[in-house]
């Protein structure tokens, strides 16, 4: 055994899997750098552990070779483990792989389903985009050669013929930056909310709109592109939606504890009816005549699925006539 143990050590050291090496007698006798930190234990304290204490259930190592689903005890928690044993007969020794099971297999299919949609955007995003180009181009083209016409029906005809392009534009760019809500990769830094949501009003197109922020917003350590997404579609689904060119707009928050914050934006706008506050937050959904209102709906759709995505919850208390309040947490 002792000939083979330092070329068995370095081969699993190198190795970017999880191992331990026993011996017969079921004593831990190394493990590669990737098994303690799986463990959450310094390697010289790894190894005065035995199986037992590392493993509920513990795990049968009298099989000669077997594949077992157990729980890692870690320091400090435990996580969900995939265990294979090998036995090396030769050289007398036993050799376990550890495996993360469930929350890495979720994280796998999470991470597929995240590629497939952002293979999708861009296909829709080059193939799509292409073709409607064209068509913009030729109406422009036919209109330029028409002149000064006297059809009226048809220039009427070409002009919806151009807005239905740009609505389809616009919902090919929806598609697009719901697909980079989810997948925004940016490290947490010190974020002053009430900087963040005066630079977005700011920069929106509000003629008489004014802002008023209910006590001093927090400081907090976030990644700041999501809340700066979140508060920007709700303060511009706010102005866009409201029925009058001037109106109110109000931001304040509450602490939940646990380190979870409570924000909302409020309007004095027309409102929304219980029955159409579930519709809001679905994909291309928008209450009002697509043909009269500048947007493709999507707004709300990436607000749910940023907060979602951070342990959060999202919600709006509103009815006919008396504006609207979207409630969000935030931790």
């Amino acid at each position: 055994m002792t000939e083979f143990l330092p070329l068995i050590k370095e081969l699993i050291d190198e190795s970017g899997e999880a191992f331990c090496l026993l011996d017969k007698s079921n004593i831990i006798l190394h493990a590669n750098p990737k098994m303690c930190a799986l463990a959450n234990y310094p390697c010289t304290e790894f190894l005065q552990l035995s199986p037992g204490q590392l493993f509920v259930p513990e795990i049968n190592l009298s099989e000669a070779s077997s594949e077992v689903i157990s729980t890692l005890q870690q320091k400090g928690g435990t996580l969900p483990v995939k265990v294979k044993v090998k036995y090396l007969e030769k050289q007398g020794l036993i050799l376990l792989k550890v495996q993360e099971s469930g929350e890495v297999d979720y994280k796998l299919k999470y991470q597929k389903v995240s590629k497939d949609l952002e293979q999708f955007a861009y296909i829709i995003s080059h193939d799509l985009n292409a073709p409607l180009r064209a068509i913009m181009n030729l109406s422009e083209w036919i209109e330029d050669d028409l002149g000064d016409t006297e059809n009226e029906e048809l220039m009427k005809f070409l002009a919806l013929l151009k807005s239905r392009v740009m609505r389809m534009q616009g919902l090919i760019t929806g598609v697009l930056e719901y697909s980079r809500a989810g997948r925004i990769k940016d490290a947490p830094e010190e974020v002053d909310i009430n900087l963040l949501v005066r630079e977005i009003y700011k920069s929106l197109d509000k003629p008489t709109f004014s802002l008023v922020i209910q006590d001093p917003l927090p400081v907090i350590t976030t990644v700041r592109k999501k809340l700066y997404l979140i508060f920007f579609h709700l303060i511009s689904n706010a102005i866009r939606h409201h029925p009058n060119d001037s109106g109110n707009i109000e931001i304040g928050y509450k602490k939940l504890g646990d380190g979870e914050l409570e924000f909302y934006v409020k309007d004095d706008g027309a409102g929304i009816s219980p029955e159409h506050q579930e519709k809001i937050f679905l994909m291309f959904q928008t209450l009002e005549p697509k043909d009269k209102v500048d947007t493709t709906g999507a707004g709300l759709t990436i607000v749910k699925k940023i907060v979602e995505d951070n342990e959060g919850v999202v919600r709006v208390e509103s009815d006919i006539g008396q504006g609207a309040k979207f409630i969000f947490t935030w931790k």
